[in-house]
């Protein structure tokens, strides 16, 4: 039996989270403001949400569906916040990389929670 990961205990508002990835990949431009706004929060969401999905994904077993791509993509979300603000890139430009990042990260936690549920029922 796989134990309850506390990713499970304690979901984050996948609602709050992509809308606000939402706002950061919208047609209209961004004032520099609302960038450095949305920079900031999506660094929140993806600061939380990278370390829950690795411990799901790390929480099946090797070779299940999805791991190995969903913790390839904590590894780049990782490496996106570690490069802090990147020369060369506006806040508008760096909120839809952190956009893109936290879409994939949600999605890959909702597919490693249907694989946990099919690891789980057998």
């Amino acid at each position: 039996m796989i134990p309850q990961t506390s990713y499970e205990r304690s979901a984050l508002p996948r609602t709050e989270i992509l809308d606000t990835a939402r706002r950061a990949l919208d047609d209209d431009a961004l004032s520099p403001d609302e960038a450095r706004e949305l920079v900031r929060l999506l660094r929140v969401h993806v600061g939380l949400l990278a370390p829950q999905v690795e411990e799901l994904a790390r929480s099946l077993p090797v070779g299940e569906q999805g791991r190995s791509l969903a913790l390839a993509s904590v590894e780049e979300a990782q490496r996106k916040l570690r490069a802090g603000p990147t020369a060369g890139i506006g806040p508008e430009r760096r909120a839809q990389q952190l956009a893109r990042i936290c879409r994939a990260l949600v999605f890959h936690e909702e597919e490693l929670r249907r694989a946990r549920t099919r690891t789980l029922s057998t």
